[in-house]
């Protein structure tokens, strides 16, 4: 007669790790088959500020579903234009009392190097009291939740101050202001204004609009900001 010896169980562990959502275990296994589970840890749960989950990228409460960044269509003024005029892009940006700068190789009004290539525009919005620059989007739809230019003073202007509204239906729902009293000629600076983290981020149909505030006060040419590269991202 042949007597078998009681099986003695050897486990193998296999841990699951917690997710936002789902709580972690270890799975224990022995080669014959048996199992079991223990040593559960909580779920982590979402880490959110706007409204994206920071673990798992997961949408919390709908606030932002979708995120595509677009750029400004300067590029598509095709000459430059160094009065202090009106000039309009083609998806219908419109610059008012602004010149019509581009990147270059070197410092030589209308290029400058601080715009990028030849290629690049700025719209630079005059200070002059009397003739303040704008630059206004068309309306854009799709909501914004950040945005971003590139800024500079291209001529001997020392103070930079600027403000960005974002309107819909002509009333200012998202400000921001720009101020610089001690910038450097020829030198480009950036803004990054995320709106969804200062909790004024839009949704729906919005106007961009930028407004030289003139800081000097100047009753001639004066605080000339040249703005580029404005890009933003969309809020769905």
């Amino acid at each position: 007669i042949t007597i078998e010896e009681p099986h003695t169980h050897s486990y193998e562990s296999t841990v699951t790790a917690p997710t936002c959502t789902e709580q972690g275990f270890t799975t224990y296994t022995c080669a014959c088959g048996d199992s079991y589970v223990a040593d559960e840890t909580e779920a982590l749960g979402h880490t959110t500020e706007n409204g994206v989950c920071d673990n798992c990228g997961d949408t919390i409460g709908g606030d932002v579903v979708n995120n595509e960044t677009f750029t400004a269509d300067f590029n598509t003024i095709t000459n430059t234009n160094t009065s202090y005029s009106k000039v309009t892009t083609t998806s219908g940006w419109v610059a008012t009392n602004s010149a019509v700068f581009k990147g270059g190789t070197s410092d030589s009004s209308p290029a400058f190097k601080m715009i990028g290539d030849a290629s690049n525009r700025a719209l630079c919005m005059n200070g002059k009291t009397s003739a303040k620059g704008t630059i206004t989007s068309a309306t854009i739809s799709g909501g914004i939740s950040k945005l971003s230019l590139k800024y500079g003073l291209p001529f001997s202007d020392t103070k930079i101050k600027f403000t960005i509204n974002i309107k819909q239906n002509g009333v200012v729902v998202a400000t921001k202001t720009v101020s610089n009293t001690s910038a450097s000629k020829l030198t480009a600076y950036t803004l990054d204004w995320d709106l969804a983290a200062d909790g004024v981020a839009v949704k729906g149909d919005f106007v961009i609009e930028i407004l030289n505030n003139a800081p000097s006060n100047s009753t001639s040419n004066k605080d000339r900001t040249a703005i580029w590269d404005l890009q933003w991202t969309t809020n769905y």
